[in-house]
């Protein structure tokens, strides 16, 4: 399998990697000055004789700056993976590193994003969950077994529709200690890990929502391993590496709007979308989901330049089956991936190649091992057990190999592909970490302010305004008019809803019954035989058993059968659909005005108390109310459960027979003999198709009002008081400074003047700090010239 260089990567100039790697260095040193900063600042109003019950203080920009100096030094292309369930996302990461490291089940398994960093320091896969996201699993589980002791009935209803999460939750309720660990070792115990994790994650979302982990998560859980390597070929180059981000794909997200928003944040953050495409689906009912995916992805990178295809399961390949290039254009097509940007490979086979390959140590008995006989499944196929018996282990590793570097396709893609992307990746990588700290040192710089200001106040001045902090707090904390305001929302948009939702039911089943007799002369051409029993369709429609007959329509063949049963199905869908399509557009229309309308509302009930705090402590506050958008899945009508009924009967039927008259004279008489026969019939039924269309339309309207509840409980509901939290949280951070600054009061003369001196000394090098990073942002953009702007467009050579 032949592979280029991605296109947008110029081909004869190529940029001194010398000079990306200077800037590199430069960056570093800056970003380490930057990081010495806030840590200087965080230790300096450090007391020990602090109470403990009082807030922990540390610069709110102190986690997000030391991570951008480690994507600098790291210089890490993160690249998300997404696929549609079933399509091979786990294998395909678990052929990368070699090891079965990823949980997967027949339902939806990720439910969090996680980060898999390719580093070859860790032979072994270690699961390393971040204390502050350690925190907030262990509060879930909490919350849920709180939840259970109080209302165990409503529990175990909320989760009849979810069995899988069964001994999950059993273990959550009988284990009141830590579930996992911040550091995990082995692949085993990382793959329990995840699924728990995951398991977690979901079990909240429907059982505490307002506590579910995601919704406050700032950092992943992280995975490092090495990747696979065979003959010295690892996935990594001098600039950086690989770090795969395991996303939960929209039809994984499923209802659940928290892992809708996990999805569309890492797609943000990521540098390259790898989309994998099932080959034995492409031309199915599934790729219209697989549509929808790269829908959703393209709206949020704004287009399809980043966004790389996989097809995977090529091995099932069969004569007539579309060619490569048949495929790489298809996916063009369909999906409006550029054909450059789609691969092909076999996730199944490399998966078993590498984890075959990966064993050093195999004995005699190596054919008994389950690395090998899955291989053989994979390469040996036909009679593979008595073929495993036959090959030696030489002439069977050469097969491995070869199955990893040719056949697979995987080689190819994240040796050489990969590789390059990773160089044309870092510079944006040094330019979003610069873009990062340049915010919250502005924001440092105010906080600086805040606090030599408060210094110079009397212990009077800040008693008062401390007081005043909390009761703005308590106001918050304690409105009831906010909650009534959110409760008055939703009980407004629930009863619009269920009545449009009714409405819809009432239009599309009516339009329905009616559908044959409107249509039956612009259907002609295609519906000829059904011409006969359609006059009256309508009344047809009824309880009226002797007319049942004018309902159903022979052929002698099933496709003829099916032919015309799949058109009526579609002539009576595209018609329901359209009402769905206007119900559709005027329940996101009702539902994002009283969007906009409690959004008005709550500011208007707390911005007062935000701007009398904004006067008294001089400071600019940036705490904002941003509730997720609603929209509607879009109705499918699928034909795939009705089939015309085969049918045998017997009929009489006439044929000729030769009498003859006298012996002597030739004469004879034509008569005629009865004898039967058996005929075959594929029938369809025109009420079963109206009765399976009108199920299908109770089914989907019930799913929008669902889906409506769902955004009301999960995202409209908890983003609010979120939003009431964190203001609370905004006001009680200055509160912790003002607290801060009454300790600095007490301080001797001389102690007084040495903080005094060193936060002077921090402000005038946050200030510099500030002024470099304009000069190094240049910088970088001069090298995104030299690359003719292909890091931020890899695909714009191919469409020209």
């Amino acid at each position: 399998m032949a592979t280029a260089i991605p296109p947008g990567i110029p081909q004869d100039i190529q940029p001194s990697e010398t000079l990306l790697e200077d800037l590199r260095q430069d960056v570093i040193h800056l970003l380490k000055q930057t990081v010495d900063i806030v840590e200087r600042y965080n230790s300096l109003h450090k007391t020990a004789e602090r109470d403990s019950s009082q807030e922990k203080t540390e610069f709110s920009g102190t986690a997000a700056i030391r991570q951008a100096l480690t994507n600098v030094e790291e210089m890490a292309l993160r690249m998300a993976v997404v696929a549609p369930m079933k399509a091979g996302k786990s294998t395909i990461i678990n052929a990368i590193v070699g090891q079965p490291l990823l949980p997967a089940r027949n339902t939806a398994m990720t439910a969090t994003a996680t980060e898999i960093v390719l580093d070859t320091n860790y032979p072994e896969p270690v699961l390393f969950v971040p204390e502050e996201t350690l925190a907030l699993f262990k509060k879930a589980a909490v919350k849920i077994r709180q939840e259970y002791n109080r209302n165990r009935d409503n529990v175990k209803a909320k989760l009849q529709k979810y069995p899988h999460l069964d001994t999950t939750f059993e273990n959550i309720i009988r284990n009141d200690g830590t579930l996992f660990k911040e550091e995990t070792t082995g692949v085993e115990s990382v793959r329990e890990a995840l699924q728990l994790m995951n398991d977690l994650v979901r079990l909240a979302s429907q059982i505490v929502p307002a506590y579910n982990p995601v919704k406050r998560m700032r950092e992943l859980p992280q995975i490092r391993v090495a990747p696979f390597t065979s003959e010295g070929e690892a996935i990594n180059t001098a600039l950086g590496n690989l770090v795969i981000i395991d996303t939960p794909g929209p039809n994984e997200a499923g209802e659940n709007l928290e892992i809708k928003n996990i999805f569309a944040e890492q797609l943000e953050r990521s540098s390259l979308i790898l989309v994998v495409l099932d080959f034995t689906q492409l031309k199915t009912e599934a790729a219209k989901s697989v549509q929808e995916t790269v829908q959703a992805i393209a709206e949020i990178r704004g287009g399809t330049e980043n966004i790389y295809a996989l097809v995977n399961k090529v091995d099932q390949r069969r004569g007539g089956d579309m060619t490569p290039a048949e495929v790489r254009e298809f996916v063009q097509q369909e999906f409006r991936i550029p054909s450059s940007h789609v691969f092909e490979v076999s996730a199944q086979r490399a998966y078993c190649a590498a984890r075959f390959l990966k064993q050093h140590d195999l004995g005699e008995d190596w054919r008994t091992r389950p690395e090998a006989r899955d291989l053989a499944r994979e390469i040996l196929r036909d009679d593979w057990e008595q073929n495993l018996k036959e090959i030696d282990k030489d002439a069977f590793t050469k097969k491995a190999r070869k199955q990893w570097y040719e056949r697979s396709g995987f080689y190819q893609f994240f040796t050489k592909v990969i590789s390059e992307l990773i160089k044309i990746a870092a510079p944006k990588v040094i330019r979003e970490s610069l873009n990062i700290t340049h915010g919250f040192i502005h924001k440092l710089l105010e906080d600086i302010n805040l606090r030599k200001r408060s210094y110079q106040a009397t212990l009077g001045t800040l008693e008062d305004e401390i007081k005043q902090l909390n009761q703005d707090i308590k106001k918050i904390e304690n409105s009831a008019n906010l909650l009534n305001i959110i409760e008055e929302y939703q009980k407004e948009i629930k009863n619009q809803i269920a009545s449009e939702v009714s409405e819809l039911k009432n239009k599309a089943r009516a339009d329905v019954s009616h559908l044959f007799s409107q249509k039956e002369y612009e259907q002609a051409d295609v519906l000829k035989k059904v011409m006969l029993f359609l006059t009256d369709f309508a009344h047809k429609l009824t309880n009226d058993k002797s007319r049942e007959d004018h309902l159903r329509i022979p052929f002698s063949s099933r496709h003829d059968a099916e032919d015309f049963q799949g058109k009526i199905f579609n002539l009576v869908s595209q018609e329901a659909e359209k009402f769905f399509g206007d119900t559709q557009k005027k329940i996101e229309k009702f539902v994002g005005e009283k969007i906009l309308g409690l959004k008005k509302e709550i500011e208007e009930e707390t911005q007062p108390i935000l701007e009398k705090a904004r006067e008294r402590l001089q400071m600019t506050f940036n705490v904002q109310l941003s509730l997720p958008d609603f929209q509607v899945s879009k109705a499918s009508f699928g034909n795939s459960e009705l089939r015309p009924e085969a049918l045998t009967r017997t009929v009489n039927k006439f044929r000729k027979k030769i009498f003859w008259g006298h012996l002597y004279w030739l004469i004879h008489e034509k008569l005629y003999e009865i004898y039967t026969e058996t005929i075959q019939e594929y029938v369809v039924y025109l009420n079963k198709v109206v009765e399976e269309i009108n199920r299908q339309i109770d089914t989907q309207a019930n799913q929008i009002e669902q889906e409506v509840n769902n955004y009301l409980e999960k995202g409209f509901k908890v983003e609010a008081e979120q939003y009431i939290e964190y203001l609370s949280s905004y006001l009680k951070d200055y509160r912790t400074t003002l607290i801060e600054s009454q300790e600095y009061q007490r301080k001797s003369a001389v102690e007084k003047e040495e903080v005094m001196k060193q936060l002077e000394q921090l402000e005038e090098d946050a200030q510099k700090a500030k002024c470099d990073i304009p000069i190094y942002s240049r910088r970088v953009e001069e090298v995104l010239e030299n690359y003719g702007s292909s890091c931020d467009s890899p695909a714009n050579s191919s469409n020209q």
